[in-house]
């Protein structure tokens, strides 16, 4: 299942940490390659987007811009937690 995340804000968010895209890709455990696409793609698999944003420290949803989707995950992590 692919995830609708907003690629400039994960931009934004990489550069507040003060680190090169390299550097943080190592830090998620991601390929430069896997980020890139994100970046031009605007989705990623749930597996990357899951490594971004605890990468980032922030809540998966906080990265999502589809709704619905948002909305879904939230329900799985409320049943789940």
């Amino acid at each position: 299942m692919k995830v609708k995340l907003n690629a400039l804000k994960i931009n934004v968010l990489i550069a507040e940490k003060g680190c090169r895209r390299s550097d943080f890709c190592k830090i998620c455990g991601i390929s430069s390659n896997s980020l890139l696409r994100l970046s031009k793609a605007n989705e990623a698999s749930v597996t990357i987007a899951l490594k971004v944003a605890k990468g980032l420290s922030v809540p998966l949803t906080e990265l999502m811009t589809d709704e619905e989707q948002r909305r879904k995950i939230n329900e799985q992590s409320n049943l789940n937690g």
